[in-house]
């Protein structure tokens, strides 16, 4: 049996030029050669009347009457989100599309994809989710080309683009994400460290690294006897910090609290957060502390409690270690994490922390999106930055009319069409 070099989009549709796409490797599959041939350039969706198989392949013609070949199942969502990259990577190519590709495709920016086609496409990549071998690939490919499928680091970013979010502000920075799959485990199109327990399900409810933005936090001032008007900072340095010391020690309370996390549909939860702490003379535990408080969504019943897990490092220092804290008591609940600060004339600690992760298992047939969604907006009179659906940093020059963009400013980020 021979192999072929295939293009997922046929080299036809865009008018056989030499061109980036005919050599772009997210454009190109193995495919045995003989039904490679039978497909030729028809466009991908479901075959009603099959003229050639091979067992996994189907080709012929769809209810609609157009001339389409069908995947496998195990490998129907990377194709899928093969196309989606496409169509966005290559939004320039808009008024090429021909021959076969009218069928699937419009002539424009956005949406490209006709809506019988992301609607099908989309059920196929929810079916079948990224999974170790496509995770893999997308890490090859970078290293080669420079550039990555950003529909399979993100799984569900098809449906900001084309699904049922189209209205809402797509956060890379919290949504669910293909690497926290249990070992890269969505779909079935091949594995590389296969699961030994396949049932269980582990994502990121939230994610946030601090150096990097304020992960949607909000500081509440208790009591403030320092020349400070706010105990909690955000740096690129050192994340979240909580301190009263200037010159000499202030008493103070104040707490940061994360946004709230939905953990309804858990079987176990953790909390995980990268700290330092200095200044504290042993007695950490006395002045710092983790709260939290949930909400029973099946009868409105609040509950605050002081996480008695939390622990500190042993010495004062500013190096940094993870701490992790057991979530399970909180499942099925809506919950809002709090890190309460304390100080007084005698101890008048730093408390910084980089990172923190929530992360949610469960056993279950598929992955649940469940993300923290920041609602801020945008404020254009302030610095911010731009980038394009597939990552790259535009520029004025760069960002063309009738094109969806991400737009970043610190913590906050949105998405919009440029008219």
């Amino acid at each position: 049996m021979g192999m072929n070099i295939e293009h997922s989009f046929a080299q036809s549709w865009w008018g056989k030029t030499n061109c980036n796409l005919k050599k772009d490797l997210f454009n190109i599959m193995p495919c045995e050669s003989k039904i490679n041939s039978s497909k030729g350039n028809r466009g991908m969706g479901i075959v009603t009347k099959v003229t050639n198989t091979n067992g996994a392949t189907k080709v012929g013609s769809g209810a609609n009457g157009f001339s389409l070949w069908e995947p496998a199942d195990e490998w129907k969502g990377d194709f899928a989100r093969g196309y989606m990259y496409i169509v966005t990577a290559y939004e320039d190519y808009a008024n090429k599309w021909q021959s076969e590709g009218s069928n699937s495709l419009y002539n424009n920016t956005y949406p490209t994809l006709k809506e019988w086609a992301y609607k099908l496409y989309i059920k196929w990549a929810k079916a079948d989710k990224p999974d170790a071998l496509e995770i893999k690939r997308n890490n090859d490919v970078a290293k080669i080309q420079g550039n990555r499928n950003p529909y399979v680091d993100f799984p569900n970013l098809m449906e900001y683009v084309w699904g049922d979010s189209t209205n809402i502000a797509f956060n890379p920075e919290t949504t669910v994400k293909s690497s926290s799959y249990v070992n890269g485990e969505g779909g079935g199109g091949g594995s590389i460290d296969p699961d030994p327990n396949p049932g269980t399900t582990e994502v990121n409810v939230y994610q946030a690294t601090f150096t990097s933005n304020d992960g949607g936090c909000q500081e509440s001032i208790v009591s403030n006897s320092s020349p400070y008007t706010q105990i909690w900072t955000r740096s690129a340095q050192y994340g979240w910090k909580g301190t009263a010391y200037k010159g000499s020690n202030y008493a103070a309370e104040a707490t940061l609290t994360l946004p709230e996390v939905d953990l309804t549909g858990y079987d176990d939860a953790k909390l995980t957060i990268n700290q330092a702490i200095n200044f504290a003379k042993g007695k950490a535990l006395d002045y710092l502390k983790v709260e939290l408080k949930s909400v029973d969504t099946s009868d409105g019943t609040v509950e605050e409690t002081q996480l008695t897990d939390f622990d500190v490092p042993s010495k004062d220092s500013w190096t940094y270690y993870d701490y992790t804290l057991d979530l399970s008591h909180f499942v099925g609940t809506k919950a809002t994490i709090s890190f309460r600060y304390k100080s007084d004339a005698n101890i008048c600690c730093t408390w910084e922390i980089k990172k923190a992760t929530i992360t949610g298992k469960k056993t279950a047939t598929g992955i649940k999106e469940t993300t923290t969604e920041p609602k801020d907006f945008i404020d254009f009179t302030k610095p911010y930055d731009v980038y394009s659906i597939d990552g790259r940093k535009l520029t004025p020059s760069l960002t063309n009319a009738n094109s969806i963009v991400i737009i970043r400013q610190n913590s906050k980020v949105i998405k919009m069409r440029i008219r």
